[in-house]
């Protein structure tokens, strides 16, 4: 799910007292191509049964947040998306 960034101060909170109090928050410094720097925030969760929720408050740009919801199962589809079909095999 995409978000604009200024929704983020509103979101989090929201989702913090919604899922308890994040399992990480990453802090760090993005900065445009004329330098200016904003501050990124990035909190996650991690439930049991291996679901996880993230919310970046920049991602990919300076115009968009991004919310993630998924699960092992996910994870492991999109790892294996990006294996090639010979490596899957070995597992057969």
């Amino acid at each position: 799910l995409t978000l604009a960034p200024d929704a983020f101060e509103t979101v989090a909170p929201l989702l913090t007292e919604k899922f308890g109090r994040p399992a990480s928050i990453q802090r760090s410094v993005v900065q445009n191509r004329m330098g200016a720097k904003f501050d990124q925030l990035v909190y996650s969760w991690r439930r049991s049964g291996g679901l996880e929720l993230t919310y970046q408050r920049y991602a990919g740009n300076l115009d968009t947040s991004s919310l993630y919801f998924g699960t092992s199962e996910d994870r492991r589809l999109l790892n294996d998306a990006g294996t090639p079909e010979n490596e899957r095999r070995k597992d057969l």
